[in-house]
């Protein structure tokens, strides 16, 4: 009888343990799955906010460069008045044309963001956009490229935008009326070089547009950097680097 009680004391000390280490573990799973909840959580507002910065940047690269344009138009129009009605006319047609064309390039952006596919070839779609530019804005443009390697959509997308938004800020911020634009690879690195004759500044002060830039080249794990002084114009320079073994030709 002494042995079967001392067994028995035995077993239930044994299953009282086993109860005891059971529930540490499931607080110890539940203290686990509370993180996970919230790590879950914290990687959908991450996402979400992800998201909406990629959306405002492409809203904010096409609409800022066509109200820029829009706005020449519409002020030479309105100095041409009174003294040419005709030829104000043309302005407020063009101002009217780029009006509709920055529409059109919302609806190519909503298209880019959900297929992720572009509507003209890289080199194409610079030279377009330097000749809008130069059309609406008045401005002169110098653009020459070294030959360049076939380069991956976001790549692609990413120097397009800096060009768009260096343009629009050298005219908007910088009063400039001409531009030296250089595409070259070298060292297995694009660099991107926009030089103009603004009139620049000694600090350069970062808004959305030239922040939502430096992280478009981040990710792409380049460098973006500016050189301004008062009077002597700005230039910004874009290096992103190129995997030797993604190179499978040249444009």
């Amino acid at each position: 009888m002494i042995y079967i009680a001392g067994y028995q004391t035995h077993q239930s000390q044994i299953l009282s343990n086993t109860m005891n280490e059971l529930k540490m573990k499931s607080n110890e799973l539940e203290k686990v799955n509370n993180k996970l909840q919230e790590t879950m959580k914290s990687l959908e507002e991450m996402t979400v906010l992800r998201e909406r910065n990629r959306i405002a940047r492409e809203i904010h690269d096409t609409i800022g460069h066509t109200l820029t344009t829009v706005s020449i138009e519409i002020e030479a129009g309105k100095r041409l008045a009174e003294k040419d009605l005709n030829l104000a006319l043309e302005k407020f047609e063009l101002a009217q044309e780029q009006v509709r064309k920055g529409l059109n390039d919302i609806r190519s952006s909503v298209r880019m963001l959900k297929d992720g596919n572009g509507v003209l070839p890289f080199i194409p779609s610079i030279q377009a956009l330097i000749n809008e530019t130069e059309l609406h804005a008045g401005v002169s443009v110098k653009f020459s490229f070294s030959q360049l390697p076939f380069l991956n959509p976001e790549q692609e997308k990413v120097l397009y935008r800096v060009v768009q938004e260096g343009l629009t800020n050298g005219i908007r911020h910088g009063k400039c009326t001409e531009f030296v634009l250089q595409l070259e690879f070298k060292n297995n690195r694009i660099i991107l070089l926009i030089v103009d004759n603004g009139k620049g500044c000694d600090d350069i002060a970062f808004g959305f547009g030239l922040n939502a830039m430096k992280e478009r080249v981040e990710e792409l794990r380049g460098n973006l950097s500016f050189k301004s002084s008062l009077g002597n114009g700005c230039s910004l320079k874009v290096d992103i680097p190129i995997e030797e073994e993604c190179i499978n030709g040249y444009y």
